[in-house]
Formats: structure tokens, C-alpha cells, sequence
């Protein structure tokens, strides 16, 4: 992780070693000049006021680091409902085109973790989480195992519970007057889905 300081033109290098294991979710297809690539263990982060949060969709790990201090804190958890972290591929590099979307498909099964979420009224974080269902039907829709992982401010957890009736975790959800809003394709317009959590 780079940090630049604009105003003083200066900036530092950030390692997160726990972290270097993601680089082999990156699965490569080569065909004579040609390549194709998919990635499984995208790596975001999330500026807060004193902090940035680095997390990536291929596990439940979570680094942090103090802006004030210019300290690095990197948080595991143990998981009961689910894996606290997709399998790494065994290959990552093909040359068949078969064994290419094996892999991918492999790769889809896997659990794979959303955004931090913060919801201001609760002062809690929100995290979705998701395995896709094996479907032996390839025209069906997919269906997924949806969780929901929770966080005190301190990003401890705090619980986890999958949520039954969703069929796919929310798209680009956010919180707004305490309730959960994500999006949704509602015959091709723009819409909304609203979520309360009573708890």
C-alpha cells in the first residue's frame, strides 16, 4: 500500500505480507500470443478519517493502519459458518481451454467476502458474504449461500448469521436512516432494496 503526502511531496510504502497470498487468485489463460485472465481476491480500501482499511473478497482478514501513528494492525477471525478464506487455486497459469474455465468455475465456488460497511446509527460494520450453490443446470440462475458478518468499531467481531432468504448478497449496498439500501434491476430501471435489521 503506497500513502502519498501531497502537500509535502513525499509518501511511503506500506507492506501487507499477509496479504501476498491473493496474487494467486489471478488465474491466466495463454493461447500463442494471446492471453486471458480472471481474478478471484480483489484488494480494496477504505479511508476513514484517521485510518485506511485494506480487505480483500478472498478472506475475512483485515489489516488496518493508523494515520495518526503510522501503526499497522492486521485482524484474523475464526469463522463458524463459513471459511475465513477461499481456497488458493492449485494452478494458475493454463494452456487448455478446458481446464481454464474448470478452474474459473472452481473459483466461483469459493467463498467470497464483500465491502466493509459502516452503519453510523449502530456504530457497527457490515460485511456480506457468499458461496455459490453447485447448479448442474448451466442456463439456471445462480444461487448462492448468503452470510452477514458483523464488527464493532474497532473491527472485533461480533457476529454471523446466514441470511436464508436472500438468493445473492446485495449489489453495492450502503446504510441510510439505519436501514440497508442496495441496488437492484427492477425491468431494466434503476431501484432499490431496503433492508432492516431489528436486533
Amino acid at each position: 500500500m503506497a500513502i502519498l503526502k501531497m502537500n509535502a511531496l513525499k509518501g511511503q510504502i506500506v507492506p501487507l505480507p499477509e496479504f501476498g497470498y491473493l496474487t494467486k487468485f489471478l488465474l491466466v489463460f495463454r493461447e500463442g500470443d494471446s492471453s486471458n485472465a480472471a481474478s478471484f481476491a480483489s484488494l480494496d480500501l477504505k479511508i476513514e478519517e484517521d485510518r485506511v482499511v485494506a480487505y480483500s473478497s478472498g478472506t475475512s482478514s483485515i489489516y488496518t493502519f493508523d494515520l495518526l501513528t503510522d501503526s499497522l494492525n492486521f485482524k484474523t477471525y475464526s469463522l463458524q459458518l463459513l471459511p475465513k478464506q477461499a481456497e488458493i487455486p492449485v494452478m494458475s497459469e493454463f494452456t487448455s481451454k478446458p481446464q481454464f474455465d474448470e478452474a474459473i468455475n472452481l473459483a466461483r465456488s469459493q467463498v467470497s467476502l464483500g465491502e466493509l460497511i459502516w452503519d453510523d446509527k449502530r456504530e457497527m460494520y457490515f460485511r456480506f458474504a457468499s458461496i455459490r450453490r453447485v447448479n448442474l443446470n448451466s442456463e439456471a440462475p445462480s444461487v448462492n449461500d448468503v452470510f452477514l458478518i458483523t464488527f464493532d468499531r474497532d473491527l472485533n467481531l461480533t457476529g454471523e448469521i446466514q441470511l436464508k432468504d436472500l438468493p445473492n448478497a446485495p449489489v453495492y449496498p450502503f446504510f441510510k436512516d439505519g436501514k440497508l439500501w442496495s441496488y437492484v434491476n427492477v425491468e431494466d430501471e434503476l431501484g432499490f432494496a431496503v433492508m432492516d435489521f431489528r436486533f
